[in-house]
């Protein structure tokens, strides 16, 4: 449900001596406080906080939906709805409503400005904070969420060091000596999220406050109509104190609607004149005395007779084990200084309880705890329901909701306090419910007049129970036909899930065990008249009141009806003093009575009947169709048989002309193949002869052609001979030039060094020469006459040796490039 209200309340409306409306009031019931600091993966907290930051027109507020822990334990975050509800627009209707409450701007902004003290509160992260060797290490609240614990210091009117002492640290008064205790992180945490219950759970109650006192007037009333909505039946993977109350208040209204039915029911059958002693109706007594162990309000009606004996009962309850064992616990808490009253996960606590509650109800029938569950710190309670299977695992800290006295007295003593009354939350502190001032332990504790939530619960149930009693009460019971939200999707497990779980199916039980089917005279004899045996008459009696006579006329029809019907059906004629009901029918004043195998029975000869009636129906019906069919089908036939006649005799006229037209085509068709023929057989004549003459032709050019290619082809061969020798002889000096030149190339790679060498020496040999030359043109310039041919024989050999040289340096560089 996307528009849960996560609290039970019951709404009353006055009205005065015309029917008017004259005033209303609201009454809650158990405030599911449990949601600010978790919730649960598919749903959301509560609709206030996503509504406001999804409007962004409050001040001071945070900027994220995911920080706090008021908002962050779901992904469904603002605007998560299934129902395409936006909470922005929620949150203007929000305003408007507190408006028409009589809210004015001031309050609302208080109002607002709380919230957002809770959300920011809800963001403060504590980290552990090291001491010296002598002293206990504690906590302190995370640097990097000190800003939030400093936004809710402002939106409260408190000093944040102060705030922070009271979260991070605990005194506890000892003997008359009052000691400091430094909370770890988890402890402190957990100190948050009370003050988180409690600053929002004050706030709640005055706004409740708000609304009846806008709703009040002083104006006198007559008449009144209550309408409780409260929780329904609740089963999860994990059940808690929350689902143990909730279970315990469907019991309760369960019981009451089991009275309410049975007392319905013997009114019902002594205005009938019918018996009554002999029916047994299911109740859930048991259930209730073990929950709350109370004979009082156990205590059956004066004319139930069948309730079962409460002789066996506990003397005492779960809910009244659960609250001594607080006492016990606030004992331990101020003898050890620890922080077990409002530690939620004490194993201690949760393993006490665990055993005194096996230990007190292992021997009621609806009470099971094995081996198992013990280990585990767990129970089942066999409900109206189904069993429903609990774990004692805070149990006892949600019983005492309590809240630290350094928390109480820090919002007791705020500037802000006015702003609304704190009075139910300081009222929740240890002080303030085990004793003011002093110490209290042992026997002393178990004298004060404490108050538990589930005192609180049951006293505000008791009232409310008192309260319906005195009404005339009507039931509704919503189911939902799918979890996925969508239309035209019904499923049967789910809703037979629901039927139990709301009571439904206790009903139809209670109402099993009487008569679960009542009919009115009349509508019984229209009903069933036709199922009585075939020529049977009803002779109404005469009678002279005629106003009176209506009445017992239709009892004399019903009750000579049921006579009728016995016989065929089985059934059994039941008397109002008859004691065996097992399969009958009784005939009341102004009804008759039927029981499910009675009304099964009359069902089923009442269908058997109508199926022999309508085969008989049927039967004459069909003959009637029949003899229509084959008149029609006779006026049909003779219509058929003249139109075939005259169409076959048409058919023969125009036979006798398509049999004249087909002789002509025939003959022109003859005459044309005829013709054919013969210019066939002339084709084919002359062609044969053309085809002779043809042939000799073809082969006289024939005879030329082939001569004509032998010749030229005698030229070919010769030529192609020829060109073939050619190319050999060219092939073969081309192998062996190329062989010559790979002998040459592998001879000039073998002398590479060789001519280097020999490049050396030319070189020395040219040094040598250039020396002999200059000598010799020094003797020369004295007989030059003498010496031209000597000097010109030295210059042609000089330039051959240059040109040698250069050509060895070019076939040694061609060398090394291609080696390289």
């Amino acid at each position: 449900n996307d528009n849960s209200s996560r609290f039970g309340k019951w709404i009353s409306l006055d009205f005065d001596e015309r029917g008017r409306l004259a005033r209303a009031g609201l009454r809650t019931y158990l405030l599911e406080k449990v949601r600010l600091v978790r919730q649960t993966e598919g749903e959301r907290g509560f609709h206030v906080f996503y509504e406001a930051l999804a409007s962004r027109k409050l001040k001071n507020w945070p900027s994220s939906e995911r920080e706090s822990v008021c908002v962050s334990g779901s992904s469904r975050g603002v605007d998560g709805r299934d129902d395409g509800v936006l909470d922005a627009d929620s949150f203007e209707e929000r305003v408007r409503a507190l408006t028409t409450l009589g809210l004015d701007q001031d309050g609302i902004n208080k109002a607002f400005a709380t919230l957002s003290a809770v959300l920011h509160l809800g963001a403060v992260r504590f980290v552990k904070e090291h001491k010296g060797a002598t002293q206990d290490s504690g906590s302190s609240v995370d640097p990097s969420s000190r800003h939030r614990l400093n936004q809710a210091s402002e939106a409260l009117k408190v000093e944040p060091t102060a705030l922070e002492l009271a979260l991070c640290r605990r005194n506890v008064t000892t003997a008359g000596e009052s000691l400091e205790l430094h909370l770890p992180p988890d402890a402190a945490a957990r100190s948050r999220d009370a003050l988180l219950k409690a600053i929002y759970g004050a706030l709640f109650d005055d706004l409740v406050r708000s609304c009846n006192r806008a709703l009040q007037a002083d104006v006198p009333t007559s008449a009144s109509i209550g309408l409780l909505d409260i929780f329904g039946f609740e089963v999860f993977a994990t059940n808690s104190f929350e689902q143990l109350l909730i279970n315990y208040t469907n019991e309760r209204l369960q019981a009451h609607f089991n009275n309410f039915v049975f007392e319905n029911e013997q009114r019902l059958y002594a205005s009938e004149g019918l018996e009554w002693d002999a029916v047994d109706f299911p109740d859930n007594t048991e259930v209730l005395a073990l929950i709350e162990g109370s004979k009082k309000s156990l205590t059956p009606s004066k004319t139930r007779q069948t309730l079962p004996s409460v002789q066996q009962q506990a003397a005492i309850g779960l809910l009244a084990t659960i609250d001594d064992e607080c006492l016990l616990v606030a004992g331990r808490a101020d003898a050890e200084t620890s922080d077990a009253v409002t530690d939620d996960l004490d194993e201690r606590s949760a393993r006490i309880l665990g055993e005194r509650l096996k230990k007190t109800f292992i021997n009621e029938a609806r009470y099971a705890c094995d081996a198992k569950q013990e280990r585990g710190a767990l129970f089942s309670v066999h409900h109206y329901a189904g069993p429903v299977e609990y774990s004692v695992r805070g149990f006892v800290a949600k019983n005492m909701d309590t809240l630290a006295p350094d928390a109480s007295k820090l919002l007791a003593t705020s500037s802000f306090a006015n702003a609304f009354d704190t009075s139910s939350a300081t009222s929740l502190s240890p002080e303030r419910k085990w004793g003011s001032g002093r110490r209290v332990t042992g026997r002393r504790a178990s004298s004060l007049a404490t108050t538990t939530v589930a005192q609180r619960f049951r006293t505000s149930l008791g009232a409310l129970l008192v309260e319906i009693r005195a009404t005339c009460p009507h039931f509704i019971r919503c189911l939902k036909p799918n979890d996925a939200n969508v239309p035209d999707v019904l499923e049967a497990p789910r809703l037979v899930e629901q039927l139990r779980y709301c009571g439904v199916l206790e009903a139809v039980r209670v109402a099993r065990a009487g008569y679960p089917v009542r009919l009115p005279h009349a509508e019984f004899a229209r009903r069933y008249r036709c199922a009585a045996p075939a020529g049977w008459v009803y002779k109404p009696p005469k009678l002279d009141d005629a106003l009176d006579g209506a009445q017992k006329a239709a009892l004399h029809a019903a009750r000579a009806l049921v006579l009728v019907l016995a016989p065929g059906a089985e059934l059994r004629v039941e008397p109002a003093t008859q004691g065996d009901r097992r399969r009958g029918v009784a005939v009341g004043k102004t009804k008759v009575f039927l029981r499910k195998d009675a009304f099964e029975a009359l069902e089923a000869l009442l269908a058997r009947r109508t199926a022999e009636a309508a085969v008989r129906v049927q039967k004459a019906f069909r003959g009637r169709e029949a003899r229509r069919y084959l008149r029609s089908a006779r006026k049909l036939a003779h219509f058929v048989q003249v139109r075939a006649r005259l169409k076959l005799r048409r058919r023969r006229r125009a036979a006798l002309s398509i049999a004249g037209a087909v002789r002509v085509v025939g003959a022109t068709r003859k005459f044309r193949a005829s013709r054919r023929i013969a210019r066939a057989a002339q084709t084919a004549g002359r062609g044969a002869q053309a085809r002779r003459k043809l042939g000799w032709l073809r082969d006289a050019k024939a005879a030329r052609k082939l001569q004509r290619v032998a010749r030229r082809g005698e030229a070919r061969g010769s030529f192609h001979r020829l060109r073939s020798a050619c190319i050999t002889l060219q092939c073969l000096a081309r192998i062996q030039q190329a062989k010559q030149a790979k002998r040459h190339e592998h001879q000039l790679r073998r002398d590479a060094s060789l001519v280097l060498v020999d490049l050396r020496k030319a070189e020395v040999r040219t040094d040598a020469v250039r020396a002999e030359t200059a000598a010799a043109i020094a003797s020369a310039k004295l007989a030059k006459q003498t010496h031209d041919e000597k000097i010109k024989m030295l210059d042609l050999e000089l330039r051959r040796q240059a040109t040698a040289r250069v050509a060895a340096r070019a076939e040694v560089a061609a060398v090394r490039a291609e080696r390289d």
